[in-house]
């Protein structure tokens, strides 16, 4: 199913609850009142969103929630539908004082894990990490902490040009990488510590590379193989959302990937300590999103591979 028919499904799935709220559930809760009562735990506040209020992002969250939960909340998030209309305790609005305080993480959690007792679907098993926080963004954006789109991509500029400060500072230059690392372990599931990896950009793409250090160790061997037959599935569906976890920002290369995902192929293989993912494409627009991300990702693991596309396959 693609991703445009999995959405339409997906919204039909939201209006069917939406309407067994109204039949079933006349003096129902809101995502609001769900926090009231504690459903999100204490934990949840504390998540932070991993990605940028970026033009895209925003835009992907208000896609996502308009096909999902505009059938009560409006696609403004005001909560002033008709469906809303026939309800004896209404659906917060979103926009309204009634939301202030709430966290990114306290709605993640909610659009992750849905509200039982309103009804509400959860979107743990049916939407990506990314797409959940992308919708987190944009009921934000309905709060009014995203007020337009060039105010968050000034914010994400100035973050951009502090980064690159940092980045010839020797001590946030070792406290990004170790962070960098960090994530890694846990997203991948190996230690970088026991691993190596490269990353090679080609004529047609390029090549993802992880490999045992040690020859016996049979144990980072067989997971580095499981990540990268993920990996490879995952990026051929269009989803970065590891990369994303991973550096804590949408690699560059990202977007325009995921926009032309039908031109790119991704072919896992396995080698003697590891595995590789073999990136081929034969689009121009494809291939410089390719090597844009390749060379991102051995600027931010610091593998000292070449950024030069090497002439043989």
């Amino acid at each position: 199913m693609n991703n445009q028919k999995r959405w339409t499904a997906l919204g039909a799935i939201a209006g069917l609850a939406a309407a067994v709220w109204v039949a079933s559930f006349g003096a129902g809760v809101s995502a609001h009142e769900g926090h009231k009562r504690k459903n999100a735990p204490a934990s949840a506040k504390k998540l932070k969103n991993p990605l940028t209020a970026t033009d895209e992002n925003i835009a992907a969250g208000r896609k996502l929630f308009t096909q999902n939960c505009a059938s009560c909340h409006g696609e403004d998030g005001k909560s002033q539908t008709d469906i809303v209309k026939a309800m004896k305790v209404k659906p917060t609005d979103l926009t309204g004082k009634a939301m202030q305080g709430i966290t990114d993480g306290e709605i993640y959690w909610v659009v992750t894990n849905g509200i039982k007792s309103a009804k509400m679907p959860a979107f743990k098993s049916k939407a990506s990490d990314e797409e959940r926080w992308q919708m987190t963004l944009y009921v934000k954006h309905l709060m009014g902490e995203h007020p337009h789109a060039g105010h968050a991509e000034h914010q994400a500029g100035q973050q951009s040009k502090q980064q690159n400060h940092d980045a010839h500072q020797p001590g946030q230059q070792a406290s990004h990488h170790d962070a960098v690392n960090q994530r890694g372990d846990k997203v991948m599931g190996f230690s970088h510590d026991k691993t190596t990896h490269h990353f090679r950009l080609k004529a047609d793409g390029g090549a993802i590379e992880v490999e045992a250090n040690d020859p016996n160790d049979a144990a980072s061997r067989d997971q580095i193989r499981t990540h990268l037959q993920h990996i490879a599935r995952k990026f051929a569906a269009g989803d970065f959302t590891a990369p994303m976890m991973i550096h804590a920002q949408n690699p560059p290369g990202v977007p325009t990937m995921k926009r032309l995902r039908a031109a790119i192929k991704y072919k896992f293989e396995e080698t003697e300590r590891g595995g590789r993912v073999r990136i081929a494409t034969g689009d121009a627009k494809a291939l410089a999103a390719i090597h844009e991300f390749l060379r991102f990702q051995i600027s931010d693991h610091k593998t000292g591979d070449s950024t030069e596309v090497e002439k043989t396959p």
